[in-house]
């Protein structure tokens, strides 16, 4: 959940709307609104934590990284090889 507001803030930084957040993350507005109370009149907590990981992981999103969404058909093949093996046989000729 803490990694989830991270990335909220991290969006609201980059200037995208609540609407964006809202349906690229898959929540509320009240968290949403929540994350930016703290991240704008908070103890800066969220933008030290958001300076401190810029640097060290890279900008891609993990979307961007794999290809594909967590649990997408794709990720359970590649995540489970054996579960698809014959598909997976087929789809390499």
């Amino acid at each position: 959940m803490l990694s989830r507001r991270i990335q909220v803030a991290k969006m609201l930084l980059e200037g995208h709307t609540y609407d964006e957040i809202r349906k690229k993350l898959k929540i509320g507005v009240a968290t949403v609104s929540q994350v930016e109370k703290w991240l704008f009149r908070g103890s800066g907590g969220y933008k030290k934590t958001i300076k401190k990981y810029k640097g060290k992981y890279k900008e891609k999103d993990e979307f961007e990284k794999y290809g594909h969404v967590p649990f997408s058909r794709e990720w359970v093949r590649k995540k489970y090889p054996l579960h698809y093996l014959i598909s997976n046989l087929i789809d390499k000729k």
